[in-house]
């Protein structure tokens, strides 16, 4: 009688471990155990989503085991293919911790590209959550190492990002309306982009207000990788990311040859560091520097006959 109750349930097709590691186009259904979830409520939820055949087979097996108390809260990525004692394996193994570096600079795009390696998100799902917000979360998604779960939803992880966003750019920004703070952030991640080393970022941030207050227009190079990359930067093949003069020549908003002005919106997520740069610009002069290819510093200079002088002695 068993047997024939728990015939969704005999056979082990996928270990636990692969089915947290599953592959990214793999179908999977995110399913959702909450803390304190009753057996019955679970099951009904599985076989509503077509993960188990019946709810009654699967409550049985669960509790003829042991398993029935020992599922984990959390968000599972369960696939679609695997039998009823898997996703009983599953849920009792509970989603393991990943932990995830983001680096300064690294766009919304590198993000979802950077969670789904990690098997944190399915790839596109952070953008695609993105694209449903009235406005983007470029530039809120703090860059720093969290630990997620496998399988966290898109939602959850920009809570989590948002929430470090604000207790770090929050004090520094106290006293700014939210104009006044996107705008920032816009630059701060101009800086981010633009300098690789924090002794640089306050000058660079000296070039752009500059250019501002004149009207000059600021011809920075990274917003036009920006667009070419699609919006991201550090998953960017090296060689795609080279500007020919055809994309210098595309009109756009994030076009700062064509345009003046600052891009619609931040090219990438800033650090602290570069926030800090955009508050407190260094007092120069300049409002020109190239990038010295043996060191990564930039080299700036006051006037353009200045600034072509540097250029035939460094490139």
């Amino acid at each position: 009688m068993f047997f024939f109750l728990l015939g969704g349930f005999h056979v082990v097709r996928i270990a636990v471990t692969d089915t947290l590691s599953a592959p990214h186009d793999m179908q999977t259904v995110p399913f959702t155990v909450a803390k304190g979830e009753g057996m019955a409520e679970i099951a009904a939820r599985l076989e509503q989503k077509g993960l188990i055949k019946s709810a009654f087979g699967f409550k049985i097996y669960s509790l003829i085991t042991g398993s029935a108390s020992q599922f984990k809260p959390g968000v599972y990525r369960i696939p679609t293919t695997v039998r009823g004692k898997d996703v009983v394996q599953i849920l009792v193994a509970g989603n393991p911790k990943v932990r995830v570096m983001i680096p300064e600079g690294a766009t919304l795009a590198d993000i979802d590209v950077m969670l789904a390696d990690r098997g944190i998100i399915t790839r596109g799902e952070l953008i695609e959550y993105n694209g449903k917000q009235k406005e983007s979360l470029e530039g809120f998604l703090f860059p720093d190492t969290y630990t997620f779960s496998a399988g966290t939803l898109p939602a959850d992880v920009v809570a989590v990002m948002r929430a470090h966003f604000d207790t770090v750019i929050g004090p520094l920004s106290a006293r700014m309306s939210p104009d006044d703070v996107r705008k920032t952030l816009i630059i701060a991640s101009l800086i981010e982009k633009e300098a690789q080393h924090l002794k640089d970022m306050s000058a660079v941030a000296s070039v752009i207000y500059k250019r501002l207050a004149i009207g000059m227009p600021l011809q920075l190079d990274a917003a036009n990788v920006y667009v070419k990359c699609n919006g991201a930067y550090l998953t960017c093949p090296a060689h795609d990311r080279v500007l020919t003069k055809a994309d210098l020549a595309l009109d756009g908003p994030y076009n700062t040859y064509m345009r003046g002005g600052l891009p619609i919106g931040p090219i990438a997520n800033p650090g602290a560091d570069a926030f800090r740069a955009a508050i407190n610009p260094k007092r120069t002069a300049h409002l020109y520097y190239i990038s010295n290819p043996k060191t990564g510093r930039l080299i700036f200079a006051e006037t353009l006959e200045e600034h072509n002088e540097n250029r035939q002695k460094y490139h």
